[in-house]
């Protein structure tokens, strides 16, 4: 980092506003638009017009990890020889929650009610430890566990490349960001974290504005190229909504105590929403269809969902963030 870098920000309010903004979007849309329970589900009913395109809330998320992680890894003076500790820390914080998750889908197999599932075999079980079953082209027990898995390989991207994203010259930063942001020119294989790369740089790219290491007009122009670069990979869609999210971050003073609140358990509500609605299915396609039955049902399935995601955020998540804060960086011994 520079010599003398200027204090860090607070904890931006925004980032777990827009957490548990996209956490609920994604929920809307695998209660409206996915599974028997959508079928018959009218177009025009507001839930399920809001949720459309619910799935791109998962590009919104990439762009919140591009700016936490080095945000918070500057904080902490990440310097490479932390490199175990900071991928200890984040298994810390995030892996007994998945793996509670990961078990919870394993439950329906107990009961043989797994039939519809891809993931049927240890083959295919396995994998979800290390997050490598798209890697290794073996079907996840849940979708959206792909995402999860290209988070982690942003990580150990990141904790290896944080001491040129952070170096006191601005050409070695904007080479190693260029570096980054240019993957997705190489390589459309969605299995890895490289057509996606655009989008955590974008992030990076906010984490320099908020540490003053950018002018807010080289960061937009590096921001429309990231998002060029994203519209080639992945098409236009993802693309507005990064730039959208960096909007919201720099712009928006989104500070809503339920949005807070929201966001403080976007996590477990992100892991257990579609869990939980798996299991109430064969109870809910008894009951009577109809435009306000069905948007009661979703409503219902939202309450329970963030209900049991408050319980999981005290009962799992907070014991695993003070596991991950009570791991410090090592610093050099002085004589």
């Amino acid at each position: 980092m520079p010599p003398t870098p200027p204090a860090p920000h607070p904890r931006l309010a925004v980032l777990d506003a827009l957490r548990g903004l996209a956490a609920l979007w994604v929920a809307l849309f695998h209660f409206t638009q996915n599974g028997r329970f959508n079928q018959g589900f009218p177009a025009d009913q507001p839930l399920k017009w809001l949720a459309t395109y619910g799935h791109l809330g998962v590009y919104c998320f990439f762009v919140i990890s591009g700016l936490i992680l080095p945000w918070t890894m500057a904080r902490s003076a990440y310097h490479l020889r932390d490199f175990p500790r900071f991928l200890w820390k984040r298994a810390l914080r995030l892996h007994p929650l998945y793996l509670l998750s990961v078990a919870a889908m394993l439950v329906p197999f107990l009961f043989h009610q797994g039939a519809s599932m891809e993931a049927r075999t240890w083959s295919d079980w396995w994998p979800h430890l290390f997050y490598l079953n798209g890697l290794l082209h073996r079907p996840w027990l849940m979708e959206i566990y792909w995402t999860l898995a290209l988070e982690a390989q942003y990580y150990v991207a990141i904790g290896l490349l944080f001491p040129l994203l952070a170096h006191p010259r601005p050409a070695a930063r904007w080479a190693a960001l260029a570096a980054l942001a240019t993957l997705p020119l190489w390589s459309h294989d969605r299995q890895t974290v490289l057509p996606f790369a655009a989008l955590f740089a974008s992030g990076i790219l906010l984490f320099w504005r908020l540490r003053d290491l950018i002018s807010p007009l080289a960061c937009w122009l590096a921001l429309i190229a990231c998002a060029l670069i994203t519209r080639h990979a992945l098409g236009s869609p993802p693309a507005l909504v990064a730039l959208l999210t960096a909007a919201a971050i720099l712009h928006l003073p989104l500070h809503l105590p339920a949005l807070l609140w929201l966001g403080s358990i976007s996590y477990p509500f992100y892991l257990f929403h579609n869990i939980l609605a798996g299991l109430l299915l064969p109870w809910i396609l008894r009951l009577p269809r109809g435009p306000w039955q069905d948007g009661t049902a979703v409503l219902v399935l939202l309450a329970l969902s963030l209900a049991l995601s408050a319980l999981l955020h005290r009962l799992v998540e907070q014991p695993a963030q003070r596991w991950s804060s009570a791991i410090r960086y090592r610093r050099p011994t002085t004589s």
